[in-house]
């Protein structure tokens, strides 16, 4: 994630972990862009036949499980709060920070 992701004036103190605080901010500006993520279109393949394996049902299952593990991974970190480590390095602009808890 980047900044770009917090609307402006997101992180307020009460946002932030006990002992941090703002040490400095740049003049807010206008901020960075939002992240994105590209998605294709679907391919326009011609339709056939598909036959399902026993060994494919196990592929599937997988996949499957796996999605749900990080699925659930992804919930604990949002229920426990995100840190600097789930945004790139230097990309939360002053324009995400409350005003209030700047030094």
């Amino acid at each position: 994630m980047t900044g770009g992701d917090l609307r402006p004036g997101a992180v307020a103190e009460v946002k932030l972990a006990a002992g941090l605080s703002v040490a400095a901010a740049r003049p807010a500006g206008p901020g960075p862009a939002a992240s994105s993520t590209e998605v294709r279109a679907a391919g326009r393949g011609e339709a056939g036949t598909a036959r399902l394996t026993d060994r494919q049902v196990l592929i599937n299952q997988r996949i499957a499980q796996a999605a749900v593990r990080r699925a659930n991974e992804m919930r604990a970190v949002i229920t426990v709060g995100l840190t600097g480590a789930n945004f790139a390095d230097g990309a939360i602009a002053a324009a995400s920070i409350d005003p209030a808890p700047r030094s």
